[in-house]
């Protein structure tokens, strides 16, 4: 499937945290056993799904016109974003008696701290195709 050359960080953040996520469940399975399988799939589960959000809040919808409309729009995905991801947090917390919780956070903090990672890696190509700085 081709990505929309807006959505490539997107794509890239999701691979990450998708990835990470997969590292977790191993290694909480091979830790704790089954809950740690599925309290690793929760915390990153919730960070995916919450960017994935984020990510159709940004890009669904007309082309902001100028640059007010674009930070709204930005502002307003974020919110969001941190909106799902706190109600989320929530419902897990309350309702999910058998979480292993460090387990969980690790991977919930780990897959966020991945977002901001993934994003400064870039894809090596400028928007006009040409190399970036620290590959000349």
């Amino acid at each position: 499937m081709r990505f929309p050359q807006e959505l490539q960080p997107v794509k890239t953040v999701l691979y990450w945290q998708t990835g990470l996520t997969l590292v977790a469940m191993i290694v909480g399975g091979l830790w704790v056993g089954a809950q740690g399988v599925v309290s690793a799939a929760i915390g990153g589960g919730i960070t995916v799904f919450a960017n994935a959000v984020y990510a159709l809040a940004m890009f669904l919808g007309s082309r902001p016109q100028s640059a007010g409309a674009a930070l709204t729009s930005l502002l307003r995905a974020e919110a969001i974003k941190l909106a799902l991801v706190v109600v989320l947090l929530f419902l897990t917390l309350a309702f999910y008696k058998s979480i292993h919780h460090v387990v969980f956070f690790v991977t919930f903090f780990v897959t966020v701290l991945a977002f901001s990672s993934a994003l400064m890696t870039g894809s090596g190509k400028t928007k006009q195709g040409s190399p970036d700085l620290d590959e000349r």
